[in-house]
């Protein structure tokens, strides 16, 4: 039986850096670790616009992800 241990989200602003040669968009992206976990998707996507706006480049990609320790 296995019990849930430790929860944490990261969340992960993807922003578009430039292009290269061929024209393609060329992206970097910020982590932000330490995320309260039960914060809603809709909070997360507030607080990530809030960081965007804080960035010299555009926001391509917003991304959660959610990590849980499991142990036996």
């Amino acid at each position: 039986m296995s019990t849930l241990m430790d929860n944490h989200s990261t969340l992960k602003l993807k922003l578009e850096t430039g292009t290269n040669a061929k024209g393609d968009a060329t992206c970097s992206t910020k982590s932000f670790g330490g995320i309260n976990p039960g914060l809603t998707d809709d909070e997360l996507l507030g607080i990530a616009d809030g960081l965007a706006g804080l960035q010299s480049h555009a926001l391509a990609e917003v991304d959660r992800v959610d990590t849980s320790v499991l142990s036996a």
